[in-house]
């Protein structure tokens, strides 16, 4: 089968990854999980920290071209 390069709109990020200053993991407040549901709030497991997204906020995933360096 023949590769085919990916296009933007084929990619979908419906969670954001939250890294607690702790190193611990972070999970959904809502629904318990980080990686099925768009969550508002999350909570860190190792050290109980809240995080909060701002109200009105989308995720966008940009790319970007890496300059070649030789």
């Amino acid at each position: 089968m023949k590769s085919k390069i990916i296009k933007s709109s084929q990619i979908y990020c419906e969670t954001p990854s939250i890294g607690c200053s702790c190193g611990g993991g972070c999970f959904g407040m809502e629904h318990g999980n980080a990686y099925n549901w768009m969550e508002n709030e999350y909570w860190c497991e190792a050290c109980n920290q809240k995080w909060v997204l701002p109200e009105n906020m989308d995720i966008i995933v940009k790319f970007k071209r890496r300059k070649n360096e030789g």
